[in-house]
């Protein structure tokens, strides 16, 4: 009232007054306008540049990573019906809702994968199944044997279906005899069969023949039905237990022996390519599809090796974490992951180029649980993807890729044949557009912090059967034990006289030509 006041009587005077006044914000410059107020403390309210952005991102990764383990149930069903161990798979793309597989007691079946059923059995052979293989049309199958007959069956073509009720239809498989079989002969070089391939369909002549692998190699053309192989091959092996077609060049295929070689083969030429000899033992090959140069092989000392057929002096990968022989191996159709049977009950699935899946094995968690995956951050570059294994599963002798790359199909010899995910946690049905966005930024959430220890712990924490994790501490000890004592020969020798091998040269003989 004072201050209208004076303001009122300087106007009647016409007095001109400049007042300078000083004054101080509270919220920018962190003042308090009285002693009890609290401190005011900056922050930025730009929600693309929030202070706690960092902290909140760590913590949604390791919510991310604990969603993932939540969520890993690879096991889908496991499929009964044949009377023996299964020793064989085969799949195509022709046909994604089905594949083939052949048991010890002669049977081969056709699986329905959507009904979870056989549609078909096939009985001609009097021995154990050794090899079989759908032609790429998804017409026909090949089967080998230790009855020395390769047989051909024709496949339907009619899927299964349902009636209105939803009740699936017909769930006797219908049973094919011996005499039903489309073509059928005994191989000429004698001895049993081991193994059976298509080439892959191209333009290529060869497009039609499949190899079949015993005592020797022998060639034959689909498309003649002739006894009469096409070309015979052989390179100083006893027997020949694995054959494998190249996916992009149908001329190229390789053989694994007893011999503990692995031989290269090219259908224009009448003689073998390469020869590979390893320390141990090659059980199965399979060649990358995406990189037809590349292929790699499963052998007897639990360890996968990836070659370059261009440069066979050296393995540009070792693969690592089973216990046990490896059995069988087959390419993701995408090239990138390659998934094997072992004799050690689990099925694991391997980044091609070491590193590029980021995840590895751990087996620091006792338990013999059911289903599961066992996986951890990778800095090696070698360990596996994820490990999947069941209580009652037993030695895996048959491993293979869906055609469309989703699913994962094992076969053992407790008489089932099992379907499993490619990636665990992945939702399985229909998933809407932002369910499939989240996932992919959980995915990666997890990629950007695998080098933060909390979210590290968590991808590692995994079980596996207690007979796995004594077998993997003995395996370590063992390998201790061999680097030590190559280190005291070398300390002991003089200079210059010991070389050193490098991990991917050591288990490499020789490679001729």
């Amino acid at each position: 009232r004072g201050r209208v006041c004076l303001i009122t009587f300087l106007e009647r005077k016409n007095t001109m007054v400049k007042v300078k006044l000083m004054q101080r914000d509270a919220h920018t410059q962190g003042s308090r306008e009285r002693t009890g107020d609290a401190h005011a403390i900056p922050r930025n309210l730009d929600p693309a540049q929030h202070p706690m952005e960092r902290a909140r991102e760590l913590a949604r990764a390791v919510t991310a990573a604990k969603l993932d383990r939540m969520f890993a149930k690879p096991l889908r069903c496991a499929l009964e019906g044949h009377g023996d161990a299964v020793y064989a798979l085969s799949s195509t793309c022709a046909r994604l809702d089905a594949f083939v597989s052949g048991a010890a007691d002669g049977e081969l079946r056709l699986w329905h994968v959507p009904t979870a059923r056989a549609t078909r059995s096939f009985r001609g052979h009097t021995a154990a199944v050794r090899g079989c293989c759908i032609a790429p049309t998804g017409a026909t199958a090949i089967s080998v044997s230790d009855d020395t007959t390769v047989r051909m069956w024709r496949l339907p073509q009619m899927a299964v279906t349902d009636n209105a009720m939803g009740h699936v239809t017909n769930r006797t498989a219908t049973t094919t005899s011996a005499d039903d079989a489309l073509f059928s002969f005994h191989s000429k070089g004698g001895g049993a069969l081991r193994g059976v391939d298509h080439a892959y369909e191209t333009s290529s002549l060869s497009s039609t023949y499949f190899a079949v692998a015993g005592s020797c190699v022998e060639v034959y053309d689909g498309a003649k039905l002739t006894k009469e192989p096409v070309s015979t091959f052989s390179w100083g092996c006893d027997t020949l237990v694995y054959v494998r077609f190249n996916a992009a060049e149908s001329n190229l295929f390789a053989t694994a022996g007893t011999d503990r070689c692995v031989v290269l083969y090219d259908l224009r030429s009448s003689t073998p390519v390469r020869k590979l000899k390893q320390q141990t033992r090659s059980n199965c090959v399979s060649w990358n599809p995406m990189e037809p140069y590349n292929f790699v092989c499963g052998n007897e000392d639990h360890n996968a090796y990836s070659y370059d057929m261009r440069n066979l002096e050296r393995a540009l990968c070792v693969h690592k974490d089973h216990v046990s022989a490896i059995m069988d191996i087959d390419f993701s159709p995408t090239g990138r992951e390659f998934v094997t049977g072992s004799y050690d009950r689990t099925v694991r699935i391997f980044p091609s180029h070491g590193g590029s899946g980021g995840v590895a094995v751990s087996a620091s968690a006792p338990g013999a649980g059911g289903s599961g995956g066992v996986s951890a951050l990778d800095t090696s570059g070698q360990r596996s993807r994820d490990v999947y294994h069941t209580k009652r599963m037993g030695r895996v002798m048959a491993a293979r890729f869906a055609a469309d790359g989703s699913y994962v199909v094992s076969g053992s010899d407790d008489f089932n044949v099992r379907i499993w995910k490619a990636r665990a946690s992945e939702p399985v049905g229909v998933v809407l557009p932002a369910e499939r966005q989240a996932i992919a930024y959980r995915r990666a959430l997890v990629s950007k912090h695998k080098h933060i220890q909390s979210v590290r712990q968590i991808a590692n924490s995994r079980k596996v059967p207690k007979v796995i994790k004594s077998e993997s501490a003995k395996k370590k000890v063992q390998l201790d034990s061999e680097k030590r004592k190559r280190d005291r020969v070398k300390a002991h020798s003089k200079p210059g006289t010991v070389v050193e091998k490098g991990e991917r040269v050591r288990k490499l003989l020789r490679s001729d030509e």
